[in-house]
């Protein structure tokens, strides 16, 4: 079996926390993480949130985030040295 892209997220309360979205480099920019990015959206609606968060790094896809919506809230400097860990959310509107 191979694995071409995936995601793996937690719902707590009225959130969706997304851990990883990860697409095979070969894959990237033929639309398998926007896809994702949306049926990780839909999960979310059909389980009462409204609010979907997750985090990167600068070398990671920020601009990838942004593109979908989603925005910086927090950041942490020189994690891993040299780059940000940046924490995205995106308000989800209501069905």
């Amino acid at each position: 079996m191979s694995w071409w892209a995936d995601w793996l997220g937690e719902t707590l309360w009225n959130t969706l926390y997304i851990g990883v979205l990860w697409v095979h480099a070969q894959e990237r920019g033929s639309g398998y993480g926007t896809a994702l990015m949306e049926r990780a959206e839909q999960v979310a609606r059909e389980r009462g949130c409204d609010i979907v968060f997750l985090n990167t790094m600068t070398f990671q896809a920020p601009g990838f985030y942004a593109k979908l919506g989603y925005t910086v809230f927090g950041e942490l400097a020189d994690v891993p040295r040299g780059h940000r860990r940046l924490w995205f959310c995106k308000r989800l509107p209501p069905c």
